[in-house]
């Protein structure tokens, strides 16, 4: 649903642009907050697949030993963080927790926690989370949405951050333009939705 709201936001936006007699300043700055719409459905798109997918598994009572290794990694967040920041000489008898907690029969609770690797949803934090979730093909239907992603996710910090006014970044491309950044977006959410969709849709999914 988020999605196909903030689609349609965009798509209102783009076709703002070309009323007759709106003026080019405000053309412009239409243009450089679809950059902020895209990427918050980019965003709002990974995020609500991930959280949907987690919470499936956690209303199927799978046992912990028989998840998929990227689903234990969720399963296990806490004592991993644990072992992270313990001390080292207590490194050796926390591993052993952790090795235990990865054999038990209950059913595993998985954490809802954003899978994050520190570039902001850029390339490799989806290619991050398809690994996680161990989901086929590349996260993306094209291999030029890698930049187009990279592009999107600059272009929204810029102006979200106020590097750069809407207007000076709208000002960089045309309404041709900007609708083909707007068409792609929407062909990357699509990919990503079908694919958790389509691989992620039963206990069985989850269970190595």
């Amino acid at each position: 649903m988020a999605v196909s709201e903030r689609m349609q936001e965009a798509r209102l936006l783009l076709a703002a642009c070309g009323s007759a007699g709106l003026a080019d300043g405000a053309k412009r700055a239409i243009r450089g907050h679809l950059y902020v719409t895209l990427h918050a459905m980019y965003e709002r798109c990974v995020s609500d697949c991930v959280f949907n997918a987690l919470g499936l598994a956690n209303g199927s009572a799978i046992p912990l030993r028989d998840l998929k290794p990227g689903f234990l990694v969720f399963a296990v967040h806490p004592q991993l963080q644990g072992y992270r920041s313990c001390k080292s000489g207590k490194s050796w008898a926390k591993g052993i927790q952790v090795m235990h907690s990865v054999v038990d029969s209950g059913p595993a609770q998985l954490h809802s926690v954003f899978p994050a690797d520190g570039s902001f949803m850029k390339p490799s934090q989806l290619a991050l989370i398809w690994e996680l979730f161990q989901l086929p093909g590349d996260p993306w239907p094209h291999p030029r949405l890698t930049t187009r992603i990279v592009e999107i996710v600059d272009a929204r910090n810029q102006v979200a951050h106020g590097g750069e006014t809407a207007g000076a970044r709208g000002g960089t491309l045309s309404d041709a333009e900007m609708r083909i950044r707007v068409d792609d977006f929407e062909l990357l959410c699509c990919h990503i939705v079908g694919t958790f969709s389509a691989n992620l849709a039963t206990a069985a999914d989850f269970v190595k």
